[in-house]
């Protein structure tokens, strides 16, 4: 951008006389083609432009006039982050037929954890802003093992709109197991309920004063079970 300047306050310094006319020269060609890029933004309107340092004495103008100037689009994010999703992996499938007489709750705690790990792993915070079709990517691979509702809640959580088509990805953890050092496990349920989802409870014996229980809803969802509702309580 080409920038028109003139002198700030009343005329030039007292050290810029005509007797000195190499530095009065130095000190408009300062002005003019060493302008620094701190430009202040006040009420729309580019209000003052802070020049480089010349020989110890900091110059100053004001802001006349901008011409020339070229609007450059953001960069499309299906190019410049073309790879944002190369930690999502596939999220393990779900261990239990519940369908069997007897379904094994113990099997759920080592997939619960595995998802916990791979979504941890998987969204990971990216500088770079990604566009509309991408957050969906984000979304099937999250309704891998997650409801449809439980994964929009997740979308607004770690992947925020900016502005117009365009989010970011923030990262974050799912807490699905408490912030402890877990000692053991115990006491693992599978309790279907009325409405054909199950509720998954498990009792978590950890470092410190409090233990906690697990509670997770297993919803079937498209033909496959999926995390709904979680939350731990202490105890």
């Amino acid at each position: 951008m080409n920038i028109s300047l003139q002198p700030y306050g009343s005329g030039l310094p007292d050290a810029f006389d005509e007797e000195r006319p190499c530095l009065k020269d130095c000190f408009y060609r300062q002005l003019v083609f060493n302008v620094s890029r701190e430009v202040k933004y006040y009420n729309d309107r580019y209000s003052t432009i802070a020049a480089e340092i010349l020989e110890g004495v900091t110059d100053r103008a004001r802001f006349v006039k901008a011409y020339d100037l070229t609007l450059v689009p953001p960069e499309d994010p299906e190019i410049s982050n073309a790879d944002f999703d190369k930690t999502m992996v596939d999220f393990p499938p779900f261990p239990l037929d519940m369908d069997s007489d007897q379904p094994d709750a113990a099997e759920i705690q080592p997939w619960l954890e595995q998802v916990d790990l791979q979504f941890a792993e998987g969204l990971v915070m990216n500088e770079k802003p990604i566009s509309a079709n991408q957050r969906e990517r984000i979304r099937s691979w999250l309704n891998q093992s997650f409801t449809e509702e439980k994964t929009e809640e997740l979308l607004n959580q770690y992947v925020l709109d900016i502005n117009s088509e365009r989010y970011m990805i923030m990262g974050g953890l799912l807490n699905l197991f408490p912030p402890a050092i877990i000692d053991k496990t115990e006491n693992a349920e599978l309790q279907p309920q009325a409405d054909g989802t199950y509720v998954y409870t498990l009792d978590i014996v950890a470092s410190g004063t409090n233990d906690f229980k697990l509670m997770c809803t297993l919803v079937l969802e498209n033909g496959l079970w999926k995390i709904g509702v979680y939350s731990y309580d202490m105890f």
